[in-house]
């Protein structure tokens, strides 16, 4: 046996096939979605971060993709159900400012030798 499903509004029992919870009328998942793994925004924010690591020719570039990349990563970690990427993300993003800082001169603008 599963278990018993309760709302996740209000918490009232539901019954195992119901759709709408009959207390606040909130839309429930099917049984079928419950097994997803969403890790979409992890997804992004890994992409990014490493992009972010990756073009350091283009500083304002740079900037801009790893703040992006820490941003969503944040998101990931509050909305997805697995965090791993976020986490890496959030990381590769924190990898990047720090690159830019230093290939920029402590924000001088101008490449460390």
């Amino acid at each position: 046996m599963i278990g018993n499903r309760y709302c996740p509004k209000c918490g009232k029992e539901l019954n195992p096939s119901a759709e709408i919870c009959n207390s606040c009328k909130t839309k429930l998942f099917q049984s079928s979605h419950s097994g997803q793994v969403s890790i979409k925004y992890g997804i992004v924010a890994l992409i990014l971060g490493i992009v972010g690591i990756i073009i350091v020719s283009t500083f304002l570039l740079q900037l801009i993709v790893v703040v992006v990349a820490t941003m969503i990563g944040g998101i990931g970690l509050s909305r997805d159900s697995d965090k791993t990427l976020a986490t890496i993300g959030i990381l590769l993003g924190i990898g990047g400012l720090i690159s830019f800082v230093v290939t920029t001169g402590f924000l001088g603008l101008y490449p460390v030798m």
